[in-house]
């Protein structure tokens, strides 16, 4: 009884750190994700800076090149640190193909200014190599958000391409 006892304690502590250490990676890949995002940023890299995104996505927005411009002009200051405040994950399975997206919140601190973005990022598309990227980018100053004690999610409609200073449609005052 014993010896079943200590087998099925050492698989259960298996499992549970086997979970640990991909919650762990995972979180390391997001990170150096956003990392990549910031640097490119940071650096106003625009062709390197459009390719993070997803191709069919932007080719949906007009002006897109404009928002980039806009954002590298909104963006101020060196990277200083960043903190994830939410990490969400939507896969879909349907229709025989595969699709994950990674929905961010993110606080990020400069020389300059704290800002919080949120990304809707496709790491997986199946059918479509075209739809991998970021779908929507939602950007604010910290200053600016209308509820900075909770996780950011732009308007919270993960429309595509590139948004600056939105807040929830719930706490609009312009609707």
């Amino acid at each position: 009884m014993k010896k079943v006892f200590c087998l099925f304690l050492c698989t259960v502590l298996a499992i549970t750190l086997t979970a640990c250490i991909d919650v762990r990676a995972e979180e390391e890949i997001v990170g150096d994700m956003v990392q990549r995002f910031i640097t490119v940023l940071e650096n106003k890299d625009k062709k390197s800076f459009i390719k993070l995104f997803a191709g069919d996505k932007i080719a949906e927005v007009d002006n897109f090149d404009d928002s980039v411009n806009l954002l590298f002009d909104y963006y101020q200051g060196a990277y200083c640190s960043k903190k994830l405040k939410t990490k969400g994950e939507d896969k879909d399975k349907h229709y025989q193909h595969t699709a994950s997206w990674y929905l961010l919140s993110y606080d990020v601190v400069t020389t300059e200014d704290t800002y919080r973005m949120y990304f809707y990022w496709c790491t997986e598309y199946a059918t479509n190599k075209k739809m991998k990227g970021i779908w929507s980018f939602y950007i604010i100053k910290f200053k600016d958000d209308v509820t900075p004690e909770n996780s950011y999610f732009g308007d919270g409609l993960n429309t595509a391409g590139i948004h600056i200073g939105l807040v929830s449609a719930k706490y609009r005052t312009d609707n």
